[in-house]
This record gives structure tokens, sequence and C-alpha cells, in this order.
């Protein structure tokens, strides 16, 4: 038992960080400025001068906005505000939006990324898919803060990728996402099964879906080839090891022979 417990504590300190232990104990989209925080860290590699901000109910946090404020002055902060919740507005999300340019007081820019905090509508429509998305684990071995890291890391592939195609930056950011899920989580692929099971049920619900949105992002989003490439991986050969950075790259490698 004490061998097992070593083991195990030997295991965290050699593994990935993750934004749940980065203080983030309750559900992480709930602390947008903590989670905005830990992701433009564990990013900061590949976002280059872009910074990640998240958005809830369409709200700018308050140390974004405060930021903002001081940067720009209030009533281009507000106006900003505005456009965020008008464009977030209605969405059950999670989505981004790229290249939000700002400029300061001095004249001086900076590239934004906003995710939007997803609305508990999410959770059904993806339970429904058949993911687990209860803080409970149950009789699985991920839970909802799981599934929110993912969608997190996807969103965020879309903040940098420079991709201009929409099926190809979908399957680029599954790819990223499953692979530092995997990397994340010592190899694990039972959450990453549940979510191929889910893009399936996207494109299956097609025929019994008026709304052509709904129609064209289900086939969109259809990145189940690529989610069985980054499954069938080899954990320990593969994936472990690596960097964000050449994650991200491996993610690129992976999409480009297969899509």
């Amino acid at each position: 038992m004490l061998s097992s417990t070593v083991y195990a504590e030997k295991a965290a300190l050699n593994s990935p960080p993750t934004l749940i232990s980065a203080g983030i104990s309750d559900y992480i989209f709930d602390q947008p400025s903590l989670l905005s925080h830990a992701v433009n860290v564990e990013l900061a590699t590949l976002l280059d001068s872009t910074k990640i901000r998240i958005v809830n109910g369409g709200i700018l946090s308050q140390s974004d906005f405060d930021e903002w404020s001081r940067q720009m002055g209030k009533d281009k902060a507000v106006k900003y505000q505005q456009a965020f919740y008008s464009a977030f507005a209605g969405d059950n999300g999670p989505k981004s939006l790229t290249n939000i340019r700002v400029t300061d007081s001095s004249g001086q820019s900076m590239m934004n990324c906003i995710i939007s905090h997803p609305n508990t509508d999410w959770h059904v429509t993806w339970a429904t898919g058949g993911l687990n998305m209860s803080m409970q684990y149950g009789e699985n071995d991920y839970n909802l803060n799981d599934v929110s890291e993912f969608i997190l890391f996807h969103e965020g592939k879309h903040c940098f990728s420079k991709t201009v195609s929409p099926i190809t930056n979908e399957n680029l950011s599954d790819a990223f996402a499953a692979l530092v899920y995997r990397w994340k989580h010592n190899g694990k692929t039972a959450m990453l099964k549940d979510i191929l099971g889910f893009r399936l049920h996207q494109v299956e619900s097609i025929n019994s879906v008026e709304d052509p949105d709904f129609k064209q992002a289900a086939l969109i989003h259809d990145t189940r080839t690529i989610l069985q490439k980054v499954i069938d991986l080899n954990f320990e050969t593969d994936i472990q090891g690596l960097s964000i950075t050449e994650l991200n790259t491996l993610a690129d490698n992976i999409v480009s022979r297969h899509i």
C-alpha cells in the first residue's frame, strides 16, 4: 500500500500541470479569471502575444473589464462588453471569437481571443450524446471538468490556428485537445471514445433536426477519424514526455495526413 502511494506521488510530480490542480477545484468555468490565467500560462508558447479571455454569459470577468478600462478607458471597454454580450446571447456554446484587436489609450494594440463560458444547456446536449456531464465520476474515469477542459483546449487551438477551412480547423482543435487530455491523464482514452460517440450522435441527428445551422455544424464537427487516430496512439512512445508545443505539432501532422 505504501509503495503504491509513493508511486502515485512520484507520478503526480512528473505529470503535466492541470488547470484543475492550479487552484480550481469547482466547476472550472465558474472561475473565469483563474481559468483564463491558467490557460494563458499553459499555452504561452503557442499564443505568442494573443491573450485568451473567458466570458461568462457574454460578460467579461471583472478583472478583464477593469484591465481594459484602465488601458482604453471605460467607455471603450463598455462597447466591447456590449459587443461580446450580443455575440454570445442565446448561444449554448462553447465557442470562441478570434483576432479581437483592441487598442489602448497610448495606441498600443493587443490581440485577444474570447472564449465563451458555456451555459448549462450544453451539459444537457452533451449528456444526451453519451458524455458524463456530472461533477461526480460514478462509473466513469472522467467528469464535467475533464470534458470542460477538453473544450477549453479545443477552443484554445482556434485562438492560434492559422487555418481557414472550418472542417480542418475543427479537426485540428479536437486533435490538439485530445492529445492534451491523454498527455495530462496518463494516456486515458475512455472520455475521448465518448466524445467520438458524441460526434457520431451529432451526425446521426441531422435527419431529425430541421435547423440548417445545426446540420452544417454537425458535419463540420465530424472529427471521428482524427479522434480515433489520437486514441490509437501509443501513449509511452508517441505522447508521454512531449511539450505543449510538440503536442500541437503532432496534432497538425495527424490532421495533415488524414484530412
